[in-house]
């Protein structure tokens, strides 16, 4: 296992210099344990970066910070509902979307998607990119049910 690891870790280095991606100052050392079960992980620093490993870096952070985040909820097709944009937290990268959405539906649908948007500022005429689209379970759909598309069998009218 330890083995596995290692070439990863070279995979993942050799394709980011590949790339010409700013590099991690780091090395990563991994020990297969004595009873063959365990496996030992050390991360060493190796110096430190440059000015233009600095700059890519705050070159990163500025790109995060004026990117935004958002979800829209896609049913069957349409897009119903979307929450607020938001701001991706550095360093980690990561987004807190806490809106609440409510939907009346009057038949069951066929597919719910949300889709995941990312606009990052400065990137020339501001464009949404969608960064994935996730099929979620559709609530009781499992259900056997009569809905609104089951046969009238008497109409009533009343009055208001």
């Amino acid at each position: 296992m330890a083995a596995q690891i290692m070439k990863i870790w070279q995979d993942i280095k050799d394709i980011r210099e590949e790339k010409r991606y700013v590099a991690t100052f780091a090395d990563l050392k991994v020990h297969q344990g004595n009873d063959n079960k365990d496996v030992l992980f050390k991360l060493e620093s190796r110096g430190q970066p440059g000015k233009q490993e600095e700059a890519a870096v705050e070159n990163n952070r500025n790109r995060a910070l004026k990117s935004r985040v958002f979800c829209k909820l896609i049913i069957d097709g349409e897009e119903v509902a979307r929450t607020k944009k938001m701001q991706i937290n550095w360093p980690a990268y990561d987004v807190d979307l806490l809106d609440l959405f409510q939907i009346h539906v009057f038949t069951l649908p066929t597919k719910i998607q949300l889709e995941i948007v990312m606009n990052e500022g400065g990137r020339l005429f501001n464009e949404d990119l969608v960064v994935d689209k996730l099929d979620l379970v559709i609530p009781g759909g499992h259900v056997k049910s009569l809905t609104s598309a089951s046969r009238s069998i008497k109409e009533y009218e009343f009055d208001g």
